[in-house]
């Protein structure tokens, strides 16, 4: 699961190469805030906290800190949580396997950013170059859009929704195992037909 990158036109957030874009009218190098770096993450597996993804990723980084990780965007969870240490090598013996809990989780990635006064006016679109697989997304506490392709680019309008100074956007990810649990495909292939082995879909 992975967030890959977030543009809004003319304001444009890169999610995985974090992005804000304020207007035409400007040079490219004042037209940009880049969000790319540090960003917050989190994780549930629903048994203990909100188990929805929606109300997951509504949670305050600020009322527990320490259940948050720094990781960088943009990067795979798992490779980030090789990184961190939390799971061995994924390249090593079964390390992959013993790191399947990580697709089996709500993510939620925090991160607060400052937009300049002149950039309000302006349209604005939120743009993901990719959303790994599932995802709600939350600006400055509203809702503004959810997406389900990690293949297609994600582009919200979110006009209006900006605020001058400090932006807060919060995204759930998830991998989409849970959703497609019900799918049968007994007639494609019996043997895939288990509750959390549904890739395919």
């Amino acid at each position: 699961m992975r967030i890959s990158r977030v543009i809004v036109h003319p304001i444009t957030f890169l999610l995985l190469f974090g992005l804000i874009i304020i207007s035409d009218s400007y040079s490219q190098s004042q037209n940009q805030i880049n969000l790319s770096g540090k960003w917050k993450v989190t994780w549930n597996d629903g048994t203990h906290g909100p188990n929805y993804i929606d109300q997951f990723c509504r949670i305050n980084p600020s009322i527990d800190s320490l259940r948050y990780l720094d990781v960088d965007v943009p990067m795979d969870l798992n490779i980030a949580m090789q990184k961190k240490g939390i799971v061995g090598d994924l390249n090593f013996g079964a390390n992959y396997l013993s790191a399947r809990w990580i697709a089996e989780q709500y993510w939620q990635y925090f991160k607060q950013f400052d937009v300049p006064a002149e950039a309000l006016n302006k349209t604005s679109l939120l743009t993901f170059d990719r959303l790994d697989y599932l995802a709600k997304i939350y600006l400055n506490g509203e809702f503004v859009g959810s997406h389900e392709n990690a293949f297609i680019p994600c582009t919200i309008d979110v006009t209006g929704k900006l605020k001058e100074g400090k932006n807060t956007l919060s995204i759930g990810i998830a991998s989409g195992l849970y959703d497609v649990a019900d799918e049968n495909i007994s007639d494609y292939n019996g043997a895939l037909n288990r509750h959390l082995n549904k890739r395919h879909w």
